[in-house]
């Protein structure tokens, strides 16, 4: 459903998805590809954000939980989850960090200035895919936010 869950004490949900970048070098270019994959990943596991679904799921795992630092198990976790109520705060959220923030900029200028190259292109179409996906995530939850690289 997400590659982590996040609980904070105000009862706000945080589903955090999560994708590796296929190579650290600094000249990698805008990998939409890349995004697909985890937008997918968030998308097809909306529904699972649902309070009694998510506990129910979790409930039938034996998944594990972070307390202050330590490994736990999910009981407390559940636990939590079950406190919440219906105005309580869900959101998403992606990290992807197949997106410099130098390459972003470059990208984004070249749009300004009326001469697009490869990674602007990218750009366009991965403003289109982030859009599309934000508009999914808010039809039912609070807000999607999208995490690059620096």
């Amino acid at each position: 459903m997400a590659d982590f869950l996040h609980l904070d004490n105000e009862g706000t949900l945080t589903a955090i998805h999560v994708k590796a970048a296929k190579n650290n070098t600094p000249e990698r270019r805008i990998a939409v590809t890349r995004f697909e994959q985890v937008v997918s990943q968030a998308e097809k596991n909306i529904g699972m954000l649902d309070n009694n679904v998510l506990i129910d799921h979790l409930n039938g795992t034996n998944g594990a939980a972070c307390r202050q630092g330590r490994r736990t198990d999910s009981t407390k976790f559940i636990e939590q989850l079950a406190t919440r109520v219906a105005n309580d705060r869900t959101k998403v959220l992606i990290i992807q960090p197949h997106l410099l923030e130098a390459v972003y900029d470059q990208a984004r200028a070249a749009t300004d200035a009326g001469t697009p190259d490869r990674n602007a292109k990218s750009l366009m179409l991965l403003d289109h895919l982030l859009h599309s996906t934000r508009r999914t995530v808010i039809a039912r939850w609070d807000d999607l936010t999208v995490i690059g690289c620096a």
